[in-house]
């Protein structure tokens, strides 16, 4: 997961408030364990059907792809799921500024 990634996720969990240019990265490895953790914060503050949404929207436009059974391999996928849970931060960051 490139260092971005690891500080939007990182800092949505409250894990660490390490900055995404700093030249240490991150010493935690993101992993399943991790992903159930996000999952459980998404739903607790009704993010999960938006995140479920704009990640399946990324997929299938990013990949080209209009089978749900790859989709499933892929969003089960750590690398996958914590790219797809950085991007979903960036859209969500990118459209609470076009509200303030």
């Amino acid at each position: 997961m490139i260092p971005e990634a690891e500080y939007l996720v990182s800092e949505y969990m409250g894990w660490d408030d390490t900055n995404p240019e700093a030249e240490i990265p991150l010493l935690h490895q993101f992993d399943l364990n991790d992903a159930s953790l996000v999952v459980a914060k998404l739903v607790t503050d009704d993010d999960w059907i938006n995140f479920f949404e704009v990640s399946l929207r990324y997929y299938l436009f990013s990949a080209n792809c209009d089978q749900l059974a790859l989709f499933t391999a892929w969003f089960l996928d750590p690398k996958s799921f914590f790219a797809a849970v950085a991007m979903w931060l960036k859209t969500e960051r990118r459209n609470e500024d076009e509200y303030v």
